[in-house]
This record gives structure tokens, sequence and C-alpha cells, in this order.
């Protein structure tokens, strides 16, 4: 039931359930005791009401920076139990996760391609132009455009390009 407003000299107190505004906190403190008997507990860092004990302590969560909810597959944490299962089911729409940087992908080689991406010694390097390639398969197609053969030759009356 908290929300402040920073005027120049005055800090006003909001309650979240009816809008009302109040001057001093015990104002606000008061008001949600005798007006919301309904939203027994009070967060001690921001001064929300909530109705229930385990919400409360679920909501101070927030607050703590406690990550209490580990993902099995990737190690990321989460405050709260619903935020953790939301991720979870991203592992099952792409169950393919890098280690490095916990980007997924849907299908296996897909990750593989990625992996490439942060293995520097594994580039594949012409030699007569020094370029280099994370897949083979771009070098050999590199290669084919300097050595002359067009495997893709354009059959048109008006078209003047080779591939």
């Amino acid at each position: 039931m908290f929300a402040s407003t920073t005027f120049p000299t005055t800090k006003l107190w909001k309650c979240y359930e009816c809008g009302r505004i109040f001057m001093h906190l015990e104002q606000l403190k008061e008001h949600c005791h005798q007006q919301h008997p309904n939203l027994p507990y009070m967060c001690d860092h921001c001064e929300r009401a909530i109705k229930y004990l385990n919400n409360l302590k679920r909501h101070q969560l927030l607050h703590t920076g406690e990550r209490p909810h580990v993902c099995r597959r990737c190690g990321k944490a989460f405050a709260l139990k619903g935020n953790l299962n939301e991720h979870e089911r991203m592992h099952v729409r792409n169950p393919y996760y890098c280690m490095d940087c916990r980007r997924t992908f849907k299908c296996k080689q897909d990750l593989e391609g990625h992996l490439l991406t942060h293995t520097i010694g594994n580039l594949h390097v012409r030699e007569l132009c020094s370029q280099a390639f994370l897949c083979n398969s771009n070098l050999n197609m590199h290669i084919i455009t300097h050595s002359g053969i067009r495997p893709f030759a354009v059959k048109h009356m008006d078209a003047n390009k080779i591939w």
C-alpha cells in the first residue's frame, strides 16, 4: 500500500488499496489498519500492505536480492518460484543451451554452431588470403568464389551474372 512522491520538502505516502495520500508513514499505517483490515501484514522495506504472511515473505525477497529458486538445467536463480517455472518452460521450447552465455536453441546443431563463436582457436583460415571462418563450410564457399568455378550459372538471355 505504499508509494511515495518526493516534493521539495515533503514525502507523501499513498495507499495502494484505495489511493489516499498521507503526509506521514504512521498515518498510512493507521489508515491501513482501520480501513483495510483484510491486509494485516506490512513490508518493512516499502510499507506495502499484504494479506497473507507467505505472500509477504515472498514479496520481501524482491528487496533482499535473495534468489532461492535455482534452475537445475542452467543454474540461473530467481527470487520467485513462478519466475523459475516460467524460465523452465523456455528449456522445453529450446532444450539446448550454451553454458557460456545461456543462449538457448531448439536443435543440437544450432547450439554446436553457436559454440564455435566462443572458440577463437577453432577458426578455419584460408592460407592464400588469411581470411578466417568459424565454419569449414563457409571457408569452402569462400574458396569457390575465388576459384572461377561457378556451380550455379544463370541461364536467361538477359542475365549476365554467374553464381
